[in-house]
């Protein structure tokens, strides 16, 4: 299981201010929104479109552009900061991919799930890692998954990508969410993936969860 947050020790951390760059401007924006309420008392989280285009490469660049931004004023989150680039598979170049993931010293962190984000909510219902035939595949599956999980009545992928409160929904399974990923061991950037556990295992405050 996910290893609980102790809350005496976190009002000794210093407070550390995460920005999310997301390429899309729903689904994984809204999700990440939901967590606010549930985040460590020491985290303040903000989220933001990428304004360079829905590549990874783009959203990336995007996300360097914003690390320089806030780095630059010597007044702000002097306790620490990180900058995170969300982005999926979808139609990139694995080559472009991989180029984002091992490149040493990045001052981003990157956010990466193939086929799409909807990997990730798949994990909060289920342990196995299909090999998906598409992103909308992936969409289809875990919006099926959730409408019998969590009783939903999702009629589209759409629908879907539209829920603000999707993070409430699915919010149950995010501790198993973080705990399947783990127990995957994803290496492989070209087969099912996604590396969302290791930010976000970080941030949210698990015992808020359960309550």
């Amino acid at each position: 299981m996910a290893r609980r947050q102790n809350t005496k020790v976190l009002r000794y951390y210093p407070n550390e201010f995460y920005l999310f760059v997301c390429e899309d401007e729903k689904s994984m924006c809204y999700y990440l929104e939901g967590l606010k309420p549930y985040l460590k008392p020491n985290i303040k989280l903000e989220i933001k479109h990428s304004n360079n285009g829905t590549s990874a490469s783009k959203v990336y660049e995007c996300a360097e552009e914003e690390y320089k931004r806030i780095n630059q004023n010597k007044d702000a989150y002097k306790k620490g900061f990180k900058v995170i680039a969300c982005f999926d598979k979808d139609e990139n170049d694995i080559n472009d991919i991989k180029s984002i993931m091992d490149r040493k010293n990045k001052k981003s962190i990157p956010i990466y799930n193939n086929p799409c984000y909807e990997f990730w909510l798949y994990l909060h219902m289920q342990s196995n890692a299909p090999i998906f035939s598409s992103s909308a595949d992936c969409a289809k599956r875990c919006m099926n998954r959730i409408n019998r999980v969590y009783k939903t009545h999702f009629h589209s992928i759409d629908e879907m990508k539209r829920e603000t409160k999707i993070f409430e929904i699915v919010k149950k399974g995010f501790v198993k969410a973080i705990d399947n990923a783990v127990s995957l061991k994803f290496t492989d950037y070209g087969k099912t993936y996604t590396n969302t556990q290791t930010v976000l295992a970080q941030i949210v405050d698990l015992e808020k969860i359960d309550n």
